[in-house]
């Protein structure tokens, strides 16, 4: 998490909360010898109470992403002990316990973070709370930027696409939490690998980037660049190359998207195009379909237009282009960077 905290995107100064209230429930440790005291050693056979599966590959995850078991971020399991019983069982850390359990296979006891309860219910409730309640996911953007600032060799490639393109991802507004270029246009990062996937080399991203900002509303106020447009843009330049700048159809199909985009944003004609798809194909090709569609549908009205990419008879650009890339390659490609 950030030093300081937002709102509506915006830091607010230390110890600010706005309307934030928090009735306390229960009194957080006032040091750190009465945390300590929560920390007990328990049997390394201690049960759980109806918790999830632990399933060996999610063990088998957790061991690769470090390169095995590292006691450093190694977490102690929490548990619940009824108060009367003394009964106690582990409600989070599971995974913890049996990464504990493989790597020490000698041992009897470890640390486990106990809390106590008047009941097995509130046992349960403490899982529903801490799983499902409690905890914030770090997203793709987040991971992203910390691989980046880890020296991560795939993140450095992402950042290079991304500062060509004149793009960012956002993780936080500290110093370092945007990755890409800081003037440019923000993306999420599951969008900036799907467009670079699509494209048959990496300048497509920009040029589709470009074109996208070209129009009279590119983006909605707040909201990232539209990644699934995106995409569907760098799919239509590598079916039909001459529609990129520089090609020679790559005027007129600036002019003619620029010009059927409207005032509209061009995200919604994106899903307009794409709701509105005749065409056989797959979901993640049906924007792209969509609007080499409306591209023939302005031949039809105006015949000897985009010469150099059509074919056949009627001399018109065809699908069977774009239905000949998605069969040359996954619907969703795998993550390339160069």
């Amino acid at each position: 998490m950030s030093n300081r905290v937002t709102l509506k995107g915006a830091p607010q100064n230390d110890g600010y909360y706005g309307n934030l209230k928090s009735d306390i429930l229960n009194d957080a440790p006032a040091t750190a010898a009465d945390y300590s005291q929560r920390i007990v050693d328990l049997p390394i056979d201690t049960p759980s109470l109806i918790n999830r599966d632990t399933e060996i590959k999610n063990l088998e995850k957790n061991l690769k992403v470090r390169g095995g078991f590292d006691g450093y971020m190694w977490q102690a399991p929490r548990a619940g002990r009824v108060r009367g019983t003394n009964e106690i069982f582990i409600f989070d850390g599971d995974h913890s316990k049996h990464l504990y359990r493989h790597a020490y296979p000698n041992r009897k006891t470890m640390p486990v973070q106990v809390i106590d309860v008047d009941s097995k219910e509130e046992i349960h409730k403490l899982f529903v709370q801490t799983n499902k309640t409690c905890k914030t996911s770090i997203t793709a953007e987040q991971t992203f930027v910390h691989s980046y600032h880890a020296g991560d060799e795939s993140a450095m490639k992402y950042a290079d696409i991304l500062n060509e393109s004149g793009m960012y991802v956002y993780c936080s507004h500290e110093d370092g939490g945007k990755i890409g270029d800081q003037n440019g246009v923000e993306i999420r990062f599951g969008h900036l690998r799907s467009a670079i996937a699509a494209a048959a080399d990496r300048g497509m991203v920009s040029e589709a980037k470009n074109l996208i900002m070209k129009c009279q509303n590119p983006i909605a106020a707040g909201k990232p660049i539209p990644g699934e447009l995106l995409r569907s843009l760098c799919l239509l330049f590598s079916a039909y190359g001459e529609f990129r700048p520089g090609k020679a159809c790559g005027l007129e199909f600036e002019q003619f998207f620029i010009d059927v985009v409207g005032r509209k944003f061009p995200e919604r004609f994106g899903k307009n195009v794409e709701r509105d798809c005749r065409s056989g194909f797959s979901k993640s090709y049906r924007m792209a379909a969509g609007i080499a569609q409306e591209v023939i549908e302005y031949q039809k009205d105006n015949p000897g237009t985009f010469k150099a990419a059509s074919k056949g008879a009627y001399k018109r650009v065809q699908t069977s282009d774009l239905k000949r890339l998605a069969k040359s390659r996954p619907a969703r490609g795998k993550k390339k960077t160069s």
